[in-house]
């Protein structure tokens, strides 16, 4: 797993794609300054995802790194994902206990679609009609 092809996923927004490469990247690398970039860069893949949580994770790993522009960074970014965690709305399951869903709630009432194309003069601007085409007698000629 290469850090370039993590950092041009989360380039182009592939963040699902970006977390997939970087974890698996963290994993395997064994000398620390890409490892801790390759941290930074995951932590800001899970707050574009809203993964606070992971992120948050991530940067309290990060806070017990010697190099203090690294603690300062990390430190900066859990203030931000402390925020972003605390304007994320909790899920309430009891919500849908007290709207019942209407399953044709969106259906238009009394419209009916004709079953069959109707055909017009206009249709043909001035031919015969397809039928006539293939040498076929119309519809209505012999009781069909």
């Amino acid at each position: 797993m290469s850090l370039k092809a993590a950092k041009e996923a989360l380039v182009r927004r592939r963040y699902t794609e970006a977390i997939a490469l970087l974890t698996a990247y963290c994993a395997e690398s064994t000398e620390s300054s890409e490892q801790v970039e390759a941290q930074m860069l995951l932590v800001s893949a899970y707050q574009k995802t809203g993964r606070a949580d992971k992120a948050i994770a991530i940067c309290e790993g990060l806070l017990q790194q010697g190099d203090p522009q690294v603690q300062r960074w990390a430190q900066t970014s859990l203030v931000n994902l402390h925020r972003q965690l605390a304007a994320t709305p909790a899920r309430n399951e009891t919500v849908q206990e007290l709207v019942p869903g209407q399953a044709n709630r969106y259906r238009k009432k009394l419209v009916t679609l004709p079953l069959a194309p109707r055909f017009r003069r206009a249709y043909f601007w001035g031919r015969s009609p397809p039928w006539l085409w293939l040498g076929a007698p119309p519809i209505w000629c012999c009781g069909g």
